[in-house]
């Protein structure tokens, strides 16, 4: 097989296979952690009694290290590195590295991006999504990658204990930028996510530190945007908590009604709601009707 086709995950069993830990792969990973591929080929040069699998690693790392290296030499000897060992900060490395050495292609960009994804590292992700982002605006998936991102942003911003709440809508006001711009470029075609969560996420921000009437007002706006059955379900238990028990049982029964992506999803949330029906119709003084919600929704949790 050709060494430009082999796959991280060919080499790997190979490397699984020998008789002991690979001297290349552990020389590899020191040097290319400090920036050094010509250095490292130099060392795997040197090894007298290679491994099985230490010359594919040479070849990839000497071919990354070469003047006529491209993009996709660094994103493959990143995947040798990232998948399935606990060197992902190498990984992402060798992506960081590979965007300065090649400042007008996205893909390396790319591949840093989605490695700082996988480690909670949302700003280093995002700068690298943003990153491709302009140099190829009109690729939909970058896009939807950065959408995420604002989104995980937010509820991060929102579950921290030391949440100011006065950071919730200056952040909120760059997401709905964002979500603008994307309307231009893809005109009629919402991004996944949409801003629905973002909406929710500054609603539980406002509703974490007391602020009732605020965090509906969000809550409103997400499901106006997309209906969604969590923040249905969270507007229901703030109406019950208020003694509303009319207004909460018609937002669980939107709720439950919602269609969901997976069967196993419907079963849950039926049998979730069922009991927060019941306690609205108790609320509400309809004996029959509590029976009976309780009762589906003992029967939909006992099927789970």
């Amino acid at each position: 097989m050709p060494i430009d086709r082999l796959a991280p995950e060919t080499i790997r069993a190979i490397l699984q296979g020998g008789p002991r830990p690979s001297t290349a792969y552990d020389l590899a990973r020191l040097y290319l952690r400090i920036s050094k591929p010509d250095e490292a080929v130099v060392k795997l040069k040197a090894i007298k009694t290679p491994q099985p699998g230490d010359e594919q690693i040479r070849l990839i790392i000497e071919r990354w290290a070469s003047k006529q290296a491209t993009p996709a030499d660094a994103i493959h000897v990143a995947g040798l590195l990232y998948q399935g060992h606990d060197d992902a900060d190498v990984a992402e490395r060798v992506c960081i590295d590979a965007t300065a050495r090649f400042p007008q292609a996205p893909d390396p960009h790319l591949c840093a991006g989605q490695i700082a994804m996988a480690r909670d590292q949302l700003v280093v992700a995002m700068r690298e999504f943003e990153a491709a982002r302009q140099l190829q605006p009109g690729n939909r998936e970058i896009w939807q990658q950065l959408a995420g991102l604002w989104e995980r942003r937010l509820f991060a911003l929102v579950s921290d204990e030391t949440l100011d709440v006065g950071q919730l809508e200056p952040q909120l006001q760059k997401v709905e930028a964002f979500h603008a711009a994307a309307q231009k470029q893809f005109p009629g075609e919402a991004l996944k996510p949409t801003l629905a969560g973002a909406l929710f996420a500054v609603g539980r921000g406002y509703y974490n530190v007391g602020h009732i009437d605020k965090a509906m007002e969000y809550f409103d706006r997400s499901v106006a945007t997309e209906p969604s059955a969590m923040v249905l379900e969270q507007m229901g238990q703030i109406r019950l908590k208020k003694g509303e028990a009319k207004e909460a049982l018609a937002l669980f029964e939107r709720a439950v009604a919602l269609p969901k992506s997976e069967k196993g999803d419907e079963l849950v949330w039926r049998a979730k709601l069922g009991r927060e029906r019941a306690d609205a119709h108790e609320l509400l003084g309809d004996k029959d009707a509590i029976e009976t919600a309780r009762k589906a929704a003992l029967a939909d949790w006992d099927t789970l």
